[in-house]
């Protein structure tokens, strides 16, 4: 029996063994189990995780003073056109005051902070010239170097697109000694060049900026660009460190003033000979207290007649055009006056 008994345990393991191998050829190995479940993860984790930002083209920039040559390479805005917040204090540090040195970043860590003037109940406290190196501007970079208007940035990213490869040359920025409506005063403007672009080609492409203004200045090596509501342009003839001298350019000569007179008078004439009207005649009028002087009691007019009312429209007609070619004698006058 004991025999039996061994004979079907050979019997029953000898047909159990093509299930066991079966099992083993289907499953997986522990290793494989623990890849697939870590690149599940990753796989998770990448969905999860925020989309990188998507930056602009980097511009070619350069600030040049005196020896000093401060290159940078900044992408001024993001692919969908909105400025980059992060290039804004560096193009701000390229545009600060010339007689200002570069702020090392320390100096703009330790800036960034102080506290705003912002006191316990949130009333703004007010900067004065004790405690102004307490707080912090949040327009400013450091304490000399004001932050310019982001709108710089989409303007300059522009000129870069349209002059690849050029770098455009800071000339200048921020300049706290300019008249307090001038917008370099306020951080809205910046004064370039662009190598290899005449003044002339970049004064005319950034004149088809909206909300821009544009200056132009044929004796000077830059040319001015400005954030504002509407559109402006202007010529100042003035070298560098001269007074203001705005007008036409070029200058025009007497030949071209002459012309310019003669344009003046013909339209002057024409708009005369088109109103069609007699000689110029002024009618005065009677005044009612001195035609009532000789008389102690006034007598009651008689109401017109249809003979008077028709001479009295015909008197405020003349009236009328009589004003009217004098409005046009007074505006050639005035024309030739500038001339």
């Amino acid at each position: 029996m004991r025999r039996s008994w061994l004979l079907l345990s050979v019997v029953l393991a000898v047909l159990q063994a093509p299930l066991q191998l079966a099992g083993l050829a289907h499953a997986k190995p522990p290793a494989a189990n623990q890849s697939a479940k870590a690149k599940a993860n990753v796989q998770g984790k990448a969905k999860s995780a925020p989309a990188k930002p998507c930056y602009a083209k980097p511009v070619q920039l350069l600030r040049v003073r005196g020896a000093v040559v401060e290159p940078r390479e900044l992408s001024l805005t993001m692919c969908n056109g909105a400025p980059n917040p992060a290039a804004l204090d560096s193009l701000s540090v390229l545009g600060r005051p010339r007689d200002v040195e570069r702020p090392l970043l320390p100096e703009i860590r330790a800036y960034r902070a102080r506290p705003l003037p912002i006191a316990k109940n949130g009333a703004k406290l007010k900067i004065t010239a004790k405690n102004f190196h307490k707080y912090r501007d949040p327009m400013f970079v450091t304490e000399k170097v004001m932050r310019v208007q982001p709108g710089l940035l989409l303007r300059l990213q522009k000129v870069a697109k349209r002059y690849p490869g050029k770098v455009i040359e800071i000339i200048s920025g921020y300049r706290p000694d300019a008249r307090d409506t001038s917008r370099h005063h306020h951080g809205f403007a910046l004064d370039m060049r662009v190598a290899g672009v005449t003044r002339e080609k970049l004064r005319d492409y950034l004149r088809t900026f909206e909300e821009t203004g544009v200056g132009y200045y044929p004796n000077s090596f830059f040319v001015h660009m400005d954030v504002r509501d509407t559109k402006g342009y202007w010529v100042d003839r003035s070298g560098p460190g001269e007074a203001a001298d705005y007008g036409p350019w070029p200058v025009p000569t007497k030949q071209d003033n002459n012309r310019a007179r003669d344009a003046v008078l013909k339209g002057a004439l024409a708009d005369l000979a088109g109103l069609g009207l007699p000689p110029v005649v002024v009618h005065r009028s009677t005044d009612r207290r001195t035609a009532m002087a000789g008389s102690a009691v006034p007598s009651r007019a008689a109401p017109p007649t249809k003979d008077q009312v028709g001479d009295r429209d015909q008197e405020e007609q003349d009236d009328m055009r009589t004003d009217e070619v004098a409005k046009v004698r007074e505006e050639a006058r005035r024309a030739l006056d500038e001339l």
